[in-house]
């Protein structure tokens, strides 16, 4: 699938798009490097498309670091420095996995005052390292402590996406498919996506291997309805695992709050799994909330696990 690579290409958001053409103007004019910006939103809704189009925009090396709360993160984080140029953008997503002392001993200090501290045995040399521009991308904003978002000047929230929206971004990518999706097929797909770009391109490739392996010409909303409904999407846009973690909830644990292992326990679930790839989405399209206690379900899953507990009581 074709990924945005400028702002224009980049669907909605148009404030946020406005405000980062004048600051990346602005450091060209001065000759300087972007602020370090922070982004935050649920998963799925375009940080790193983002992060890469504002890396385009300005015209300078990109690079990516997936943190994932390892110790050699300090030494990793060090060599993308090192090894940038001024200018340079380094992106790094899902930031609030970083150890806090990876954050406290690294990035505080090059964030402040753009040096580096490397160890050597028992003593640590801080030395001056490239002006690279940090950009720091979460789903978890709740981790993240004052101190270190204290140490951005650019903050950007990326919300879900309308339907009307995520249709543009399905027909964008559609095109690299070869294939044609008229604005009702396209809208059909975003209804099923619940405004989250990445769940959007995923129906859409499925869709395009329904219509490719049955020679299928014409796309009408009825087709999309067929290859959703083959992948067990049904009307709310939930997966077979989502409507077995909301009813799991709802008649299983009687809708009080559960842990993630017990939930996952009863539907057969991987935690991992669910974790990455099904509660983010729970989430940010308002199903359930993390509680103390464990898992909740909020007003609007009550009534659509209430739903699937009448019409599918085979679920779990």
């Amino acid at each position: 699938m074709k990924r945005p690579q400028t702002f224009d290409e980049i669907v909605g958001n148009e404030s946020i798009k406005a405000m980062l053409r004048e600051t990346i103007k602005s450091a060209k004019m001065r000759g300087d490097a972007l602020d370090n910006i922070f982004l935050s939103g649920s998963s799925g809704t375009g940080k790193s498309t983002f992060a890469g189009a504002i890396a385009y925009e300005f015209g300078t090396n990109f690079n990516h670091l997936m943190c994932k709360g390892c110790d050699e993160e300090a030494q990793i984080i060090v060599m993308l420095i090192m090894k940038a140029r001024d200018g340079d953008i380094i992106l790094f997503d899902e930031v609030h996995n970083l150890k806090a002392n990876v954050i406290e001993g690294t990035l505080y200090d090059y964030l402040e005052n753009t040096r580096v501290s490397i160890q050597y045995g028992n003593s640590i040399a801080s030395m001056p390292a490239p002006k690279v521009t940090i950009i720091a991308a979460t789903t978890e904003m709740d981790k993240m402590k004052i101190p270190f978002l204290n140490r951005f000047s650019i903050f950007i929230r990326l919300d879900k996406y309308t339907h009307a929206e995520l249709a543009q971004i399905i027909q964008f990518n559609a095109t690299s498919e070869n294939l044609t999706l008229d604005t009702p097929s396209a809208l059909k797909i975003a209804q099923a996506a619940r405004g989250i770009p990445r769940l959007a391109i995923q129906y859409l490739r499925r869709v395009r291997d329904h219509i490719v392996s049955n020679n299928i010409t014409i796309i009408t909303p009825l087709i999309i309805s067929n290859a959703l409904a083959l992948m067990g999407i049904d009307n709310y846009g939930l997966s077979p695992s989502e409507r077995n973690y909301l009813v799991a909830l709802y008649d299983t644990f009687r809708m009080r709050p559960t842990g993630i292992d017990s939930i996952c326990a009863v539907i057969n679930e991987n935690r991992g799994m669910m974790e990455s790839q099904y509660e983010p989405t729970l989430i940010s399209t308002g199903l359930i909330i993390k509680t103390k206690s464990g898992r909740a379900l909020t007003p609007k899953g009550i009534l659509i696990a209430d739903e699937l507990t009448k019409s599918q009581p085979q679920s779990i």
